[in-house]
């Protein structure tokens, strides 16, 4: 997961997380990500968030 020390050292991060885990998105919401774009991962067919965080 993302934590305060990742946060001090970058400007921006950049994840993606697969739609369907719920918690994971709130979690990475509260923490202040934003959605960017939806798409589907190739490998696994499943839909999946490119979030992104901003200082």
């Amino acid at each position: 997961m993302v934590g305060d020390q990742h946060k001090e050292k970058k400007a921006e991060l950049n994840l993606s997380v697969y739609e369907k885990n719920i918690r994971a998105v709130k979690f990475y919401r509260r923490e202040g990500f934003a959605v960017r774009s939806e798409g589907v991962y190739e490998n696994t067919g499943e839909r999946e968030y490119f979030m992104v965080w901003k200082r």
